[in-house]
């Protein structure tokens, strides 16, 4: 076994960056879809002749959240895996860190069978 007794913050901090990248990328492009779905009925409901030019002010919405929620939540992303680390370093050094059994790839050594 061996002690995880501090981590890297930046390295940290990526991890969680691209994370929150991805994240927000995804719930962007849900809610762009979202957003364009519902212009695009409340139009028809309108009854306007061109659907999509009463669409426009939600697929406004949906490029704002495209480009905004990927960049929010990638700074938060980072901010969050600062504190993580600088949170884990802090309490590892006090109490111990975690115990994490490791082994080098092809040579894993059974086990015993239990009883």
């Amino acid at each position: 076994m061996f002690e995880l007794k501090r981590i890297d913050t930046w390295s940290l901090a990526k991890i969680y960056a691209v994370t929150g990248l991805i994240v927000g990328f995804i719930i962007g492009l849900i809610i762009t879809i979202a957003s364009l779905v519902m212009g695009s009925m409340m139009s028809a409901a309108a009854g306007a002749t061109i659907p999509a030019i009463g669409a426009l002010p939600f697929a406004m919405i949906g490029v704002f959240s495209i480009i905004v929620m990927p960049i929010s939540y990638a700074i938060g992303g980072l901010i969050s895996g600062v504190i993580a680390a600088l949170l884990y370093n802090f309490v590892a050094g006090r109490v111990g860190g975690v115990l994490v059994d490791l082994e080098k790839p092809g040579t894993a050594v059974p086990k015993p069978a239990k009883k």
